[in-house]
């Protein structure tokens, strides 16, 4: 079984459904209505990712996707899911990532720091590194078994959005930033990065 933690409308769950069983809960009354109209084979439930409403290891996998960048107590958070989650099981969670190709680049040839993981939503409270959630992951017992990267474009910078909104040139650079984030070197180092991790082996 799968918890969705932080569901929002269901956009995840929906494509879990068809290989699971799905528990969706999120905060918000008005977003589980919009999850349970948008996948009728998923369990929702507006619930308190600080305090899971599910008994120990009840989880075999746990996804929290865009979740843990607006979290004042993200450890808390990942403590809890530690709770529920079984003890062989997979956390899987993304996250606008300062460890990004992009931001590496500027920072090592220009000195360049930006803060844009910030900014482009206002209510995350915090901008991770590579390293950050690593050590952030481990001390709420989990290791880090695998990190992938995607997209590695900066979607957020002004030339990008005009190039790809205004001249309507989605296609073309989305093709090209899925052929770039295959190369080896970079894979991982995305403006979004996806951790799959585990608990600690005991």
């Amino acid at each position: 079984m799968v918890l969705d933690a932080g569901c929002g409308d269901g956009i995840q769950a929906e494509k879990i459904v068809s290989l699971h069983q799905v528990v969706g809960i999120d905060i918000s009354a008005t977003r589980i209505k919009r999850a349970k109209k948008r996948v009728k084979r998923a369990d929702f439930l507006v619930g308190d990712i600080f305090a899971i409403p599910f008994e120990e290891n009840a989880f075999s996998t746990v996804v929290m996707l865009a979740v843990i960048e607006h979290l004042k107590e993200p450890q808390k958070a990942l403590r809890e899911i530690h709770r529920v989650l079984a003890d062989d099981g997979f956390l899987v969670l993304d996250f606008p990532s300062k460890s990004n190709f992009i931001d590496i680049l500027l920072l090592k040839l220009f000195g360049i720091e930006s803060d844009w993981g910030l900014y482009i939503d206002r209510s995350h409270v915090f901008f991770y590194d590579m390293e950050q959630m690593k050590r952030l992951l481990y001390q709420s017992g989990f290791d880090v078994i695998d990190i992938q990267g995607g997209p590695w474009i900066r979607w957020d910078l002004p030339f990008i959005s005009k190039f790809v909104w205004k001249r309507k040139r989605w296609p073309l650079l989305e093709a090209f930033d899925l052929s770039f984030g295959k190369l080896p070197l970079i894979r991982k180092y995305g403006a979004v990065q996806i951790f799959l991790a585990r608990k600690h082996e005991r």
